[in-house]
């Protein structure tokens, strides 16, 4: 199954079959428009399908009550842009809760108590895709991507079956 998996933010974070990753700065530059953070996330796109036409493509969802105003506008324009790529192009979408994805990583929707103040669920995603996934790198954004990935190349045929925008991982726990 062919996948593109999308971390969507400021940084958004991203990976594809077989196995490419990485992040992209959306951020407008000095005297451009807000817009074209969303012309930078749909030019981003359209090169990772360049590869050939995706089954799917899968993004994490929003968390935005824990952020900023800002950041929730923003991370709903970002996923705007991603279902309208979609549309355009006839490719399923689906969104996984935060929560679920981080539980199907490290078998934890949020830090477990032991832990609080010690690590962040960031640092908890980057430590599970180096032993998992043999991840080299120390970007969260690249590490919920390569989560995302595995966990549509797990689950994506039964989310395509389903026909449902939000994507439930059966039982929440990772590989």
């Amino acid at each position: 199954m062919r996948l593109i998996a999308v971390d969507p933010g400021t940084t958004t974070g991203w990976s594809v079959e077989p196995g490419r990753h990485g992040s992209a700065d959306l951020s407008p530059r000095p005297g451009e428009s807000d817009e074209m953070r969303h012309v930078r996330l749909r030019n981003l796109l359209n090169a990772l399908a360049r590869g050939g036409r995706p089954d799917l493509v899968v993004a994490e969802g929003s968390a935005g009550f824990t952020r900023g105003q800002n950041a929730v506008r923003m991370a709903n324009e970002y996923r705007g842009v991603i279902r309208l790529f979609c549309g355009d192009n006839g490719i399923p979408y689906f969104e996984v809760a935060p929560s679920s994805l981080k539980r199907f990583a490290t078998g934890h929707g949020r830090v477990p108590k032991e832990l609080k103040g010690k690590v962040t669920s960031k640092e908890m995603m980057v430590s599970a895709a180096r032993m998992r996934l043999g991840y080299k790198g120390r970007s969260d954004d690249e590490a919920d991507a390569l989560w995302l990935r595995e966990a549509a190349r797990a689950y994506g045929a039964l989310w395509l079956r389903a026909g449902k925008r939000v994507a439930k991982i059966p039982g929440g726990k990772g590989r």
